[in-house]
């Protein structure tokens, strides 16, 4: 009994993570280092990824693909177009004993909740990537594929960043990813990954995500169609005396009969 109640358990959640991951995501993000970024600008980007659904928005929406068919297209994508320019092939392998690649250390930030219910729209997630060599060369073009997770679901890709330039371990090269989803997010909670290349190269260099850091762990989020504010409902309602309303009627004359009573008791006295 036992078993067949674990085995009724597995499968329901692995059916559930198939209809989960077969469902259209649609999220808007925009990155840049997060240096260049202040409280004022990242109230501004929030808006531009909340208002990109309009038709003049330079913004692209992203639609989330499980993780591994997402990176198996990538690769093939760009081995094609290097071969179209005549290039060499794409290296596949990334592996040298003089320099490393890694993610230090990632943050979160909940942005926007309209509903105010704990569950958020908008939010950011800032990371630390760090190139380290043993020689004069410790800066490297990079960029990163980032993913949300539902609740230990697949992971699904959500933004591509642009490219961007790191230097050995320095702090002021952050990147940081302002995100609003859009559609297809249902109200749970949610963890990142983040994976990093180096441009020129189609393996992953770096991996972090919520097995790192608890930042990126069990974020509550949801997309803006979940996230919709109702309007206030007043509900009034009529009693009759055939329904013994009549008592009720009473009680609500009763101030203004006590009120008369006193004004004529006032006036013949």
């Amino acid at each position: 009994m036992k078993i067949t109640l674990s085995i009724l358990l597995v499968t329901t959640f692995l059916t559930a993570n198939s209809v989960y991951a077969n469902t259209e995501k649609v999220s808007i993000s925009i990155g840049q280092l997060e240096k260049n970024v202040t409280t004022l600008d990242r109230n501004i980007l929030l808006q531009q990824t909340q208002h990109s659904t309009t038709s003049n928005s330079t913004l692209l929406p992203t639609i989330g693909i499980e993780r591994q068919r997402f990176i198996t297209e990538r690769k093939t994508d760009k081995t094609i177009s290097a071969n179209q320019k005549g290039a060499q092939k794409v290296s596949t392998s990334f592996t040298h004993d003089d320099y490393q690649f890694s993610i230090f250390d990632a943050q979160s930030t909940l942005l926007t909740d309209v509903d105010f219910d704990g569950y958020y729209q908008g939010f950011s997630v800032r990371f630390d990537a760090d190139y380290l060599r043993y020689d004069n060369y410790d800066t490297a073009t990079v960029y990163a594929e980032m993913y949300l997770s539902k609740n230990g679901g697949p992971w699904l890709h959500y933004f591509t960043t642009e490219n961007f330039i790191i230097h050995s371990d320095d702090s002021t090269d952050d990147y940081e990813v302002i995100t609003t989803l859009v559609d297809g997010y249902s109200s749970d909670n949610y963890d990142v990954l983040i994976d990093l290349y180096e441009v020129g190269y189609t393996d992953i260099v770096a991996t972090y995500s919520s097995d790192d850091s608890n930042a990126l762990y069990a974020l509550p989020l949801e997309s803006a169609n979940y996230d919709i504010t109702e309007p206030d409902v007043v509900i009034i309602e009529s009693y009759s005396e055939g329904h013994g309303g009549g008592s009720f009627s009473w009680l609500l004359l009763l101030p203004a009969i006590v009120i008369t009573i006193k004004r004529l008791t006032k006036k013949f006295h």
